[in-house]
């Protein structure tokens, strides 16, 4: 098992050779190598979360590690137990909710948020605040419907989350378009 470092100096202007240290690496950690990635010049920018899931390689994934478990493990985070932390803690909120708010509202309230989140931001950290606020919302909104129309509440607050997914959905194609 070798160290090999990978240096780069291309940044946003330059995508696809912005994204070339971070996809070798990725290659190279798979081979079972420790890679090391030195980012000089315009590539220091790359560390920024923002600017990193703003540049958009052409044939290559984005230059965005913040949900690889391979680049957490290269960079010394123990992914399986932070995974199953997760896996714990998610599985006690869904048994204890389960019986209490149903179980269509409770997955709606668990992925749509999070989905809607995700097609938006760029960053994890964005992600994770826009997920929680986009859950509340929708579960304020799916009250206020519930009252103004005399609905079942579990029900409004499932399609409100859904139209929430669905517009987010809408708004990231039309960007990437």
């Amino acid at each position: 098992m070798a160290t090999i470092l990978y240096v780069g100096t291309a940044g946003s202007d330059d995508p696809t050779r912005a994204a070339f240290p971070f996809n070798f690496a990725l290659g190279a950690l798979e081979a079972g190598h420790r890679p090391q990635i030195f980012l000089a010049g315009e590539a220091t920018y790359l560390m920024f979360d923002d600017v990193a899931g703003a540049v958009l390689p052409v044939g290559m994934p984005p230059p965005r590690g913040g949900l690889s478990r391979r680049v957490a493990r290269a960079s010394g985070i123990r992914d399986r137990h932070v995974m199953m932390v997760f896996l714990v803690l998610a599985a006690a909120v869904v048994t204890v909710n389960i019986s209490i708010v149903g179980g269509l509202l409770m997955y709606a309230l668990l992925t749509n948020p999070a989905a809607a989140a995700y097609e938006l931001a760029h960053s994890i950290r964005t992600v994770r605040m826009l997920s929680l606020i986009l859950g509340v919302c929708s579960t304020l909104a799916g009250f206020w419907v519930s009252f103004l129309l005399d609905l079942p509440t579990g029900a409004c607050i499932v399609l409100i989350s859904c139209i929430i997914y669905g517009f987010a959905a809408a708004i990231a194609h039309l960007r990437w378009r």
